[in-house]
């Protein structure tokens, strides 16, 4: 009995099984010779033979390398430079069997291998890779390492690890240049208050290695810390800290140049306190300098309580907050503080915001 039902048999994994003996026994048309500089150097050039046509269909660059007249095509071999032996070979394995075999020495450079020649999938398990071997105590390794072999993937990754967990992951940041160092402390994302950081900064004083890549601590200190932002308790630990490690007057001299703030609870009614103590006597205005009140429509009205003579007096009340307006749909009240500045920690309202009504902070 004759068909034209043709039957067809997939066995993939016996292809990545021929394709990998092919590689691991050295058959192949083309060569990739391995020479290893700086940290990466292990030893002699290697070579391995590949399949040619097994690059090409991973990799555009290595299709535009071989199919062009790139020096490549004609001496068939590629020289890669500044990679460990292991990690190209961990590339090259990948290449012939689709599978990943990379410890966490490795697995960045892999992971840069697969950014500089396009290889997608490989990127991506790489970065799968790396979220199970990353961990906040070593992502400032990985952020170096990547920074190294050129991983941008790599780099942004670990960056991201830092920067949410900057409390721990901080503590082995010493070891990253200045130039590192600068963009992770200058990442808007960075999640750390200015005491922890600051204690962080003063453990590093006895670091060696944070003095021989060129930690300076007080600069740290100056560049970084909102000393402003300190409670008297933590700056008194603060101080212990330094004492013990050296650096006591050095910390002393930037907390006498620092603007010191005060704590509060409501900013608005502890301007009003210090006007009260030191303009009560006089006939200067509340609302203008200390505060300036905007409403977005001129009737709207405040509520005036038994004894406030005047709307001006009212309005002073809701600019401080013990008292309200009565607000319409598409109505806004502005507060704006002209000449204070204020390290902002939360919101609240005395009788709390209802319906549709929503707030916005500004900042400059």
């Amino acid at each position: 009995m004759q068909s034209n039902k043709q039957l067809q048999y997939s066995r993939h994994g016996a292809l990545s099984t021929v394709l990998l003996n092919a590689f691991l026994n050295g058959r192949g048309d083309f060569t990739v010779k391995v020479v290893p500089s700086g940290d990466n150097a292990e030893g002699e050039i290697r070579r391995f033979p590949v399949l040619s046509a097994v690059l090409c269909e991973w990799s555009e660059v290595f299709a535009a390398m071989l199919q062009h007249d790139m020096v490549e095509k004609s001496s068939r071999e590629l020289q890669i430079v500044g990679y460990s032996v292991s990690a190209v070979a961990s590339f090259l394995r990948f290449l012939h069997s689709a599978s990943l075999e990379a410890d966490a020495g490795v697995v960045v450079e892999v992971a840069a291998l697969a950014d500089k020649y396009n290889v997608s999938i490989l990127q991506e398990l790489c970065s799968e890779q790396m979220r199970c071997f990353m961990s906040p105590a070593n992502a400032c390794e990985f952020l170096a390492q990547s920074s190294q072999v050129g991983s941008q993937s790599a780099h942004e990754q670990a960056k991201e690890v830092i920067c949410q967990h900057a409390g721990e992951a901080l503590v082995n940041a010493f070891m990253l240049t200045p130039a590192l160092l600068e963009e992770v402390l200058s990442s808007p994302l960075l999640c750390i208050s200015d005491s922890q950081l600051a204690q962080i900064f003063l453990e590093w004083a006895d670091k060696p290695m944070a003095k021989n890549n060129g930690h300076d601590v007080v600069v740290l200190m100056r560049s970084h810390v909102q000393l402003s932002a300190l409670t008297r308790d933590e700056l008194s630990k603060m101080e212990v800290l330094a004492t013990k490690l050296g650096h006591g007057e050095d910390i002393g001299n930037l907390l006498r140049i620092s603007n010191r703030g005060s704590f509060t609870e409501d900013v608005f009614a502890t301007l009003w306190q210090q006007f009260k103590s030191e303009f009560a006597q006089t006939q200067t205005a509340f609302l203008g300098f200390w505060l300036n009140l905007i409403p977005s429509r001129a009737s709207i009205p405040p509520r005036i309580p038994n004894g406030h003579p005047t709307a001006l007096h009212s309005w002073s009340d809701v600019a401080i907050g013990i008292s309200a307006a009565t607000l319409s749909k598409d109505d806004e009240l502005v507060w704006f503080m002209p000449h204070h500045s204020v390290l902002l920690t939360g919101i609240s309202f005395p009788s709390g915001v209802v319906g549709d009504a929503h707030v916005q902070v500004s900042a400059s």
